[in-house]
């Protein structure tokens, strides 16, 4: 792993990133990222048998690192989208505030919005996701301090594909497949064909949540 992020940890490298030449300089950055990436001041439990109740907190998430030496200047804002059951539980994703957000959003026809979670009724709403292992009386406000209703998790479609993004793919295929990534951990697509389809698929977010309640 230190010669595929030969300048280390990439969450630690991303915090000290804004925190070097935006936060220092009293500047301001919207940040786009996966969620566990985006946690702030909510730490992500995970089963550990050595822990005392069998839960360990993480706060080595990028969003950790920035938010403990800037409480007050970092907010994590999520996008309406299905979060993940407990584990070996089925569906395997659930809607957040175990649907109550999108019962609320659909009495205001499904406008699209941004609310505050932060001593706010919908950040009272209790979630029992996989977010709240290790938790009581888990409720929105724990987890994120913002939120933006785009359309129902159903009503959701998926982003477009753009094919030219990398020509090498398309042009050179025997060289393109030589920085294919995690190959160990995928394997490599036989073809230009299959490695499309499987970023199509992948993105798939019709197909991925089918099955939300």
């Amino acid at each position: 792993m230190q010669k595929v992020f030969h300048k280390g940890n990439t969450e630690i490298f991303r915090a000290s990133l804004v925190k070097k030449e935006i936060l220092s300089k009293n500047e301001k950055i919207l940040i786009l990222t996966g969620l566990n990436h985006a946690f702030t001041k909510y730490r992500h439990s995970i089963y550990d048998y050595t822990s005392r109740n069998f839960v360990r907190f993480e706060e080595g998430y990028f969003g950790n690192l920035v938010y403990k030496e800037f409480p007050d200047e970092v907010f994590t804002i999520i996008l309406h989208r299905p979060l993940y059951n407990y584990p070996n539980h089925l569906p395997y994703l659930v809607s957040p505030g175990n649907g109550s957000i999108e019962k609320i959003m659909s009495q205001l026809n499904n406008n699209p919005a941004g609310f505050d979670l932060i001593k706010t009724p919908l950040g009272n709403l209790r979630d029992n996701s996989s977010f709240s292992m290790g938790y009581k009386d888990f409720r929105l406000a724990d987890f994120m301090d913002g939120y933006i209703f785009l359309k129902p998790l159903n009503q959701l479609s998926n982003c477009t594909i753009d094919e030219e993004f990398y020509p090498l793919i398309r042009q050179n295929w025997s060289e393109a497949l030589k920085t294919i990534p995690d190959p160990t951990w995928v394997p490599k697509p036989a073809s230009p064909n299959e490695y499309w389809k499987a970023i199509k698929d992948y993105s798939d977010v019709r197909s991925a949540y089918k099955d939300i309640h």
